[in-house]
């Protein structure tokens, strides 16, 4: 168990389904997790394991493979109460099968807003399903944005996804 380090960053090896609850057991001081590509991690698990308590002092997460499994509830869980959140990257944020439950809503950039007051970058690519109040509830929630990108890229519902906001919209 090494309470020294801080920072994270791993590649795409075989992740197993208690690969995160060890993770956290050895490097318990985590404030930085980088995974790149790493495919593995939601095939398993779905960052069900992400909460608050498991890593509580993150500042900066990077994911650039969200495929699949990645839910409303599951991008909900991962930043609930993350008040130290400062950088947030997602990539490839869509679910393979399904057209109900992928993708960035409302609700997450809502929860965005609630929980991370110091979230000063936030980078966005995938299947983008929110209207002008999330981007509002986001803006008015997290002060110390200085960085926002939000880009519209999907594999799987290119037709399905879409952002919605308001003629003469402030945002």
């Amino acid at each position: 168990k090494d309470g020294k380090i801080t920072e994270v960053t791993l590649g795409n090896h075989n992740w197993g389904s208690t690969s995160t609850k060890r993770l956290f057991k050895l490097f318990p001081a985590l404030e930085v997790i980088d995974f790149g590509a790493c495919k593995k991690v939601a095939h398993h698990h779905a960052l069900t394991d992400w909460n608050l308590p498991a890593v509580p002092q993150l500042r900066s997460f990077t994911w650039g493979w969200c495929f699949d499994y990645v839910t409303t509830r599951a991008l909900v869980n991962l930043v609930h109460g993350r008040e130290a959140l400062e950088c947030l990257v997602l990539g490839n944020v869509e679910g393979m099968g399904e057209q109900g439950c992928s993708g960035v809503s409302d609700e997450f950039l809502e929860e965005l807003g609630r929980s991370c007051p110091a979230l000063k970058t936030l980078s966005i690519q995938g299947d983008l399903r929110f209207t002008d109040r999330g981007v509002l509830a986001l803006l008015d929630g997290c002060k110390e944005l200085k960085k926002l990108v939000l880009k519209k890229s999907t594999i799987f519902h290119q037709r399905v996804s879409h952002v919605s906001l308001a003629e003469g919209s402030t945002c």
